[in-house]
């Protein structure tokens, strides 16, 4: 249970059919018909708030912080290579398979197709991928690796490492840390489809 005190100064001035209430920095406006000035006594008042969430206590919040501290990492130790972590993520999933469709791809980095197809476009301007017709099917894009963008794979390996040292976990710890995510991750996923509103993260801004 937490206990907070707000200075409440009640000056109450109606000007115009208008009566503002001073509540420590902020105010409420509250129609009247009459023009009266009315000024009461500065008192404490407390406040019990129960219930609240602690901010040190969400996993959601723990996650967000160490995504955003981790990703920062990564920002500086891609500059060299010219690319972007969102790009960094399409690389990694084509280094282990290329080949692929950008459904495909789209569903092994957790990125959106309207996010993917800026992103691919920005690599093959880099030259480090282009689009191959499927042998199958002229009509669907497959996405293969340049000579260019192969050869990055040792450079985004010492990326990775580097990345890592930073994190002071050990390796059992960091594939402990792994398997939770992912636990979570499948978890998460099996119930979206449930939601009769799904919010997105744009929604809660």
């Amino acid at each position: 249970m937490l206990l907070h005190f707000f200075y409440i100064n009640f000056v109450n001035e109606l000007f115009a059919n208008e009566v503002i209430a001073y509540f420590k920095d902020s105010c409420q406006v509250v129609r009247g018909r009459n023009t009266i000035k009315i000024i009461r006594s500065v008192r404490w008042r407390p406040v019990i708030v129960s219930n609240v969430p602690r901010l040190g206590e969400q996993l959601c919040f723990a996650l967000y912080a160490a995504s955003n501290i981790l990703t920062r990492a990564y920002r500086s130790l891609l500059e060299p290579l010219g690319l972007t972590y969102p790009q960094f993520v399409v690389m990694m999933a084509l280094w282990e398979e290329d080949g692929v469709s950008i459904t495909h791809l789209a569903a092994c980095t957790k990125l959106g197709l309207p996010t993917m197809t800026p992103l691919l476009k920005r690599l093959e301007e880099k030259k480090l991928l282009k689009r191959e017709a499927s042998p199958g099917d002229d009509r669907q894009k497959l996405i293969v690796l340049t000579p260019e963008g192969s050869a990055l794979a040792a450079l985004g390996e010492a990326v990775t490492q580097e990345a890592f040292r930073r994190t002071g976990f050990e390796t059992s710890e960091a594939k402990q840390l792994l398997d939770l995510c992912q636990q979570m991750i499948e978890q998460m996923e099996s119930h979206s489809g449930k939601d009769s509103q799904p919010t997105s993260f744009r929604d809660t801004l």
